[in-house]
């Protein structure tokens, strides 16, 4: 039991940097989504250490410590959902209002953070001991124990229902044209799934809230509560375990809201839509090159019918987000769902297919094989090399020995 509260903690921390810090999705959005893991994993670690824990160390760490961010949970989730279904993860001057309740908790523990080690370790002695006393524990200056006590679930019930709010209204909407069919569903399925997770960890941090006050010894606290800490760390790990599963929840609805363009559009002679073209692609059953697939194709083609971005080593799914002016989870959604290719295949593609225009023209003779590398945007030679013989069974050299052959 124990050892699966650490265990579940610390990889719903661990996790929560990742999706943080190297996530290819929805990036702001994930980072709320990743806030939310490390505040919820903290609580779960911060329970079990000063409530089931047997360490001294442990509990004056951890016990009282996160007691602040606790108020951080409920304002992360309901940010994530608000981002996802707005597609908009900005934070207007009022949404700095839900963060009011988290500083003044933690201006109150101020107190209790410059304390000496002596006195974190006399209140673990107190959270440790059988005939303990933790309601009467007022480390917080501005607010009292049973206040807190209560403030805390009282909060995270505020937040999950502004939540379900915004799923209802969500559902209630007959349809989102400009949404991806397939995506709509995973990320239905995945709010609802993880508002309903939620709620039964509130339900259970809120019985444990209340065992607080109804059992007067410790070992009768943990005879009757254990299972509830168990099932609230159970909701975490699955949580953060899910998003690994089914990384396509990291994607949010894209919603991009173009005008229709004909089906049949000329296409400007250029080496990027040749290569374009030979990216085998799996459309999803919703994309039909219209909506939300034509604008952003309309995009690419009007940029590269005037520019080659790829030709410059630093090109990225950043610098093209710019460039078309699209939100970067928009592209990759669009890169790995309906191309079914990363973006690094795909600019590797178009670069290979500059290299052999050049390498196709005699008037390039003169020219190196590693400048032509450099001229198609690839930083190293070697790179050059490998990707160009992987892609087509010859080495620049070679190929273009056989194409001036032929010319």
């Amino acid at each position: 039991m124990s050892a699966f509260l650490v265990y579940s903690s610390i990889t719903g921390i661990l996790l929560s940097f990742i999706f943080f810090f190297f996530n290819r999705g929805y990036r702001t959005a994930n980072r709320y989504l990743a806030g939310f893991f490390f505040f919820i994993s903290l609580f779960v670690l911060s329970q079990y250490s000063g409530l089931y824990g047997d360490s001294e160390v442990l509990a004056a760490l951890l016990a009282s410590a996160p007691t602040p961010f606790v108020f951080l949970i409920g304002p992360f989730s309901f940010l994530y959902v608000r981002s996802v279904l707005r597609d908009n993860t900005r934070l207007s001057k009022t949404d700095y209002l839900h963060f009011v309740l988290f500083i003044l908790e933690l201006a109150g523990m101020m107190s209790y953070y410059f304390s000496s080690w002596d006195y974190k370790l006399s209140v673990a002695r107190v959270l440790l001991s059988e005939n303990w006393q933790v309601t009467h524990l007022n480390l917080n200056t501005l607010f009292v124990s049973p206040v807190n006590s209560y403030l805390r679930p009282l909060h995270l019930l505020i937040y999950l229902l502004m939540q379900w709010w915004l799923i209802r209204k969500y559902y209630r909407l007959k349809g989102r044209p400009s949404v991806p069919v397939l995506q709509q569903r995973v990320m239905r399925r995945w709010l609802l799934f993880q508002t309903i997770t939620f709620s039964v960890f509130l339900l259970c941090f809120a019985l444990i809230s209340v065992y607080l006050f109804v059992y007067e010894t410790r070992t009768t606290f943990r005879t009757n509560s254990w299972i509830l800490l168990f099932i609230g760390a159970l909701d975490v790990i699955v949580l953060t375990l899910c998003t690994l599963l089914f990384p396509k929840v990291l994607y949010g609805l894209p919603k991009i809201y173009v005008p229709e363009v004909p089906e049949q559009t000329e296409q400007p002679s250029s080496v990027s839509h040749m290569a374009v073209q030979d990216i085998p692609v799996q459309p999803e059953e919703d994309s039909k090159k219209s909506g939300w697939v034509s604008g952003i194709e309309k995009k690419l083609n009007d940029l590269y019918a005037a520019s080659t971005p790829w030709t410059d080593k630093h090109f990225s799914i950043r610098t093209l987000s710019i460039e078309l002016q699209e939100p970067e989870h928009h592209l990759r959604y669009y890169f790995n769902h309906h191309l079914q290719i990363s973006f690094t295949v795909y600019r590797n593609r178009l670069r290979i297919a500059h290299a052999k225009k050049l390498l196709q023209d005699p008037a390039n003779s003169h020219l190196s094989i590693e400048g032509i590398g450099a001229m198609s945007g690839f930083p190293s030679k070697s790179g050059f090399f490998a990707l160009f013989r992987q892609e087509t069974g010859m080495t620049p050299s070679e190929y273009q020995k056989k194409m001036l052959e032929e010319e």
